[in-house]
């Protein structure tokens, strides 16, 4: 996933945590190329079928996520 911050682009190594803080939803993300460097960002800035998102609510499944990620999710589990 790719995140824009005003001039800059920036690539989404890992999703590490979510949290809900004011009723938003936000991933705790490690950034590609920057080693430990890790920020808080806003679940909107991803999309609920993101690969990082659809992994991270697998290995966590008591994690927050949006319910269209919990049901992309569960769809897939469901396939095997």
């Amino acid at each position: 996933m790719r995140y824009t911050a005003e001039t800059n682009a920036y690539e989404v190594d890992e999703t590490v945590d979510s949290r809900r803080l004011r009723r938003k939803l936000e991933y705790f993300v490690r950034w590609k190329g920057y080693g430990n460097d890790m920020q808080w960002v806003s679940a909107s800035d991803f999309d609920h079928d993101d690969s990082l998102v659809l992994v991270f609510s697998r290995l966590h499944p008591t994690k927050p996520v949006p319910a269209a990620t919990r049901a992309v999710t569960d769809t897939a589990e469901g396939s095997y």
